[in-house]
């Protein structure tokens, strides 16, 4: 969701058209959740046309590739954003270090964290 609307892209349209929904709201629940199935008439419908691992899947999330990215080209933007962040008081300079090195080294995957302190600190310039 939030990757799509950041790119203004709408991947679920079609289930917000006022006449599908209306349709879906009169379904009997029994075509809702079936046997504790959740989305069952949709899984139904989805079968003949997907692999069945796929319709049965587990729910997963839209996972943001910030692992790839900072393995690459946009590591030097990391190395500059925890350069700027090394100067403020309130953060520990050598821990950032390491944890960089230890990212760049491969030995852990700190992406998540190097991407929270990238928009942080964006957010920090726009805002303080």
């Amino acid at each position: 969701d939030k990757m799509t609307m950041a790119a203004s892209v709408e991947l679920r349209v079609p289930f917000l058209d006022h006449r599908l929904v209306k349709a879906a709201m009169a379904l009997p629940p029994r075509y809702k959740i079936n046997s504790g199935e959740g989305k069952y008439i949709l899984k139904k419908i989805a079968e003949p046309l997907l692999p069945r691992e796929i319709v049965y899947r587990k729910k997963m999330g839209f996972p943001v590739p910030t692992k790839d990215w900072f393995k690459g080209d946009l590591i030097s933007q990391v190395e500059d954003t925890i350069s700027g962040l090394k100067k403020e008081f309130w953060l520990k300079d050598n821990a950032l270090g390491h944890l960089l090195d230890r990212h760049k080294a491969g030995v852990e995957d700190h992406s998540k964290l190097m991407m929270t302190l990238m928009v942080f600190s964006e957010w920090r310039r726009q805002y303080a």
